[in-house]
């Protein structure tokens, strides 16, 4: 139910209580919401209140509407331009989710083959590891951990990340502007510490993003893993007839 006598706006409640339900599976692709008259009953609130609970939804692509027969659970999530140069707060924030981030990890690591592959660097060469899970309306929606080159980079251990945005963080740092990305995507079960803090269970479908970030002179910047959930989550591609999304695909191991 909702709480009247908090400050939180009684329509941005009502939206996380129906948010919360198609995220953890109550309300499915497809079934009926409430409507405005029936949610305007159910939690004592006007329909004007009731109405713009259901249109940001709506807005946010987790309901669409059939004219005269009512509002459901839209398919597969919301779309996302997924891309490790895409700023999660900003593009979400101006969805009109509420994104906040929370700090899992952030500190110097020794360097990996694996990681110095990706940025060009020797493995010998510390790196700035930055992990953290990203929020949408209090929900957990994805992980994301950041790899940089710590001879450049080790300022970041300084910035509070979870009110700044990583990408304009590093290029203040770095003095120069991220150019572009190249990212792999791929369908992944949740392990359990991904689903622990997630909050699903263990093997859930997720989305895999994992790219590197170059500067405007070809040199790779950044090097990240996001996890994404797979019922929040759908993959979002614009082409042109000049530009065009590819997609490599590669045989992998099939087990009964």
């Amino acid at each position: 139910m909702v709480d009247k006598s908090s400050s939180e706006p009684l329509y941005i409640q009502i939206q996380g209580i129906i948010e919360n339900k198609i995220f953890s599976g109550e309300l499915k692709p497809g079934d009926r919401t409430l409507s405005e008259q029936e949610i305007a009953t159910k939690f004592d609130v006007s329909r004007v209140t009731a109405r713009k609970a259901l249109e940001n939804l709506v807005a946010k692509n987790l309901l669409y509407r059939q004219p005269g027969k009512g509002t459901f659970v839209a398919e597969h999530g919301m779309p996302y331009g997924f891309s490790t140069m895409l700023s999660f707060s900003r593009s979400l924030s101006a969805r009109g989710f509420e994104v906040h981030t929370k700090m899992l990890d952030k500190s110097l690591v020794p360097g990996s083959p694996q990681i110095a592959e990706q940025l060009r660097i020797s493995p010998q060469i510390d790196l700035v590891f930055i992990r953290r899970v990203r929020f949408l309306d209090g929900v957990p929606a994805a992980i994301h951990t950041s790899y940089f080159d710590a001879r450049i980079y080790t300022p970041l251990l300084d910035i509070d990340l979870t009110k700044i945005s990583l990408l304009e963080a590093a290029e203040q740092i770095g003095r120069i502007r991220m150019a572009y990305s190249v990212d792999s995507l791929r369908a992944v079960p949740t392990n359990i510490p991904d689903s622990e803090i997630l909050e699903i269970p263990t093997g859930t479908p997720a989305l895999e993003l994992e790219g590197t970030v170059f500067n405007e002179h070809n040199v790779p910047s950044r090097y990240t893993k996001g996890i994404y959930r797979g019922d929040m989550f759908r993959l979002e591609v614009k082409n042109t007839q000049t530009q065009f999304t590819a997609f490599r695909v590669e045989r992998g191991a099939v087990s009964d």
